[in-house]
């Protein structure tokens, strides 16, 4: 339970930052929000980017390594863990074998990390700018809508069997 400050008027239950309640209405459709599954897979793939910088920032600072190769390592981190919260969290309906899964998203993300290396080198390398804001262009440009869409239709498709499935059961029962 919160700690009321000392002297405070506010009644249990209330926020600290005014006296309105959070919506409870609205707690189905932040619910079903989650339940969506390219929120789920930004959200695994923001975890995996941690690792992915952190690798990035040591190799560049600490290593001294090249730019490209900074990325390319760090990238390496943080797809690795993508692939796992992703397989294991998000596309719980694929139909896909965890082999299979794994050579399509090696082969997909190999052309993905060797044009994302590559443009980070550019931008820092050739144009001038700082290793974090290319890695974050590159990141939004090349790996956000596009990793996105070979994650889903390419890496783990869906279970045509169970996707029927759900479909049928979620229809009106007069319907049926």
């Amino acid at each position: 339970q919160g700690r009321r400050r000392s002297g405070s008027t506010q009644p249990r239950g209330m926020t600290m930052i005014g006296d309105v309640k959070p919506d409870e209405s609205t707690a189905p459709a932040r619910r079903k929000l989650l339940e969506w599954w390219p929120v789920r897979s930004l959200t695994a793939n923001t975890v995996a980017g941690v690792g992915d910088y952190a690798v990035l920032l040591t190799s560049a600072k600490l290593l001294g390594l090249p730019t490209a190769v900074c990325a390319f390592l760090g990238l390496s981190v943080g797809l690795s863990a993508s692939f796992l919260l992703n397989r294991r969290f998000v596309f719980r309906d694929t139909s896909a074998t965890l082999g299979g899964a794994l050579l399509r998203y090696v082969a997909a993300v190999t052309c993905l990390m060797s044009l994302h290396a590559a443009a980070v080198g550019l931008l820092t390398d050739r144009i001038g700018l700082h290793i974090v804001v290319a890695k974050m262009l590159c990141d939004a440009t090349l790996l956000t809508g596009g990793q996105l869409l070979l994650l889903r239709w390419f890496v783990f498709p869906r279970n045509n069997k169970n996707a029927a499935a759900v479909a049928v059961s979620a229809r009106p029962a007069e319907l049926v």
